[in-house]
């Protein structure tokens, strides 16, 4: 029943947005849908959109929508129109300087930004949608399942949490049943390996999937924003963070390795974050624990968890970054920084760099 309401209640959200969405087109919308998936599988018009009434589209199969498009000449669809005197490269910069402002600043962009700026830019900035891969999709889903036992009244039985992992599972787009039985094993070891070891000793006074955000009064035009996994508070007045990691586990060192340029490492700067966050949200609180909670890791892991304490030069190595963020979007410099990604097997061109080279020609 509980698993019925909760896909009635994603069915009425989609069509909303889908809606909305339509509804926003000036003249007309277009709606295509690939006639097959990438395995060669045929694929049918979602069915949200065969809902609609007929009266208000006009048909093609795919025959017709090409023959359309070939009519008006190919030439319509594949050449740029710019003017002859414009730098494509200083309207981009012009464009990111009046409207990066907008976006708000999470940890998530910070590392993408140091990471590659062009990966800022596609992910962050124009917030192209991307392929989630296995490894996230699961991610995700336990996630998602660890702040739904936060959020309940009593410790949720085998065969809810059972649900709820196959139903997140299916929304992060795992369709295949045998991929979704290997990935829901996956994900339940992982949930009922932390609420055996971690939850009977949680805070009370808990926070699940907090969102914070607070504009900082060095960057009176930027937002910050993070939204933290689990915040516990004590009775004496400590403050205890921690992010739920899936994934292989990370040594301290690895951890608290500052990068060649003298950078904080992802891991660490998503807690000096955190800190950053709560400091600048509630005046005079201070975040005593910082923790990264590998939920796959058996206890006795001695690295399991990672736990600290942020300190001031971490929230000074933070800010700085900020700083240097902000700088270098307003001036335009982020378009010639160095790229920092590194590649896996086969894959060693930063993909995030090979889209951008069609702004260089």
């Amino acid at each position: 029943s509980v698993k019925a309401h909760i896909n009635e209640r994603d069915s009425a959200a989609a069509r909303r947005e889908l809606y909305v969405a339509i509804t926003r087109a000036k003249e007309l919308c277009a709606i295509s849908y690939a006639g097959q998936s990438y395995d060669g599988k045929p694929l049918e018009l979602a069915s949200m959109v065969v809902d609609l009434p007929e009266t208000h589209f006009i048909s093609r199969n795919g025959e017709e929508t090409e023959a359309a498009l070939l009519a008006a000449g190919p030439q319509t669809y594949v050449s740029v129109a710019t003017k002859e005197d414009e730098d494509t490269v200083e309207v981009l910069k012009s464009y990111v300087r009046d409207n990066y402002e907008s976006v708000k600043v999470s940890v998530t962009l910070l590392n993408n930004f140091f990471d590659c700026p062009w990966k800022w830019y596609f992910r962050n900035f124009l917030k192209l949608p991307e392929v989630k891969s296995v490894s996230l999709a699961l991610g995700s889903a336990v996630h998602s399942t660890l702040e739904f036992v936060l959020k309940a009244d009593k410790k949720p039985a085998e065969k809810q949490l059972q649900e709820k992992v196959e139903h997140e599972l299916s929304r992060e787009g795992v369709v295949d049943p045998k991929e979704l039985k290997r990935l829901a094993k996956d994900a339940m070891s992982a949930v009922t390996n932390w609420m055996d070891i971690y939850y009977p000793h949680l805070a009370k006074d808990r926070v699940s999937e907090r969102s914070v955000s607070f504009k900082d009064p060095l960057f009176p035009t930027l937002s910050m924003y993070g939204k933290i996994d689990l915040t516990e508070r004590f009775l004496d007045g400590t403050i205890a963070v921690t992010d739920f990691k899936t994934g292989s586990l990370k040594t301290p060192g690895m951890i608290e390795k500052l990068s060649d340029d003298h950078r904080l490492s992802d891991y660490m700067r998503q807690l000096a974050m955190y800190s950053y966050l709560i400091r600048g949200a509630e005046k005079g609180s201070v975040v005593t624990s910082s923790r990264l909670l590998f939920v796959e890791a058996d206890k006795k892991e001695k690295n399991a968890v990672y736990e600290t304490r942020i300190s001031e030069e971490q929230i000074d190595l933070l800010v700085r970054d900020i700083k240097e963020y902000d700088e270098a979007l307003k001036s335009g410099e982020w378009i010639n920084r160095e790229c920092h990604h590194k590649g896996y097997g086969e894959k060693t061109e930063c993909e995030y760099c090979k889209m951008a080279k069609i702004f260089k020609k």
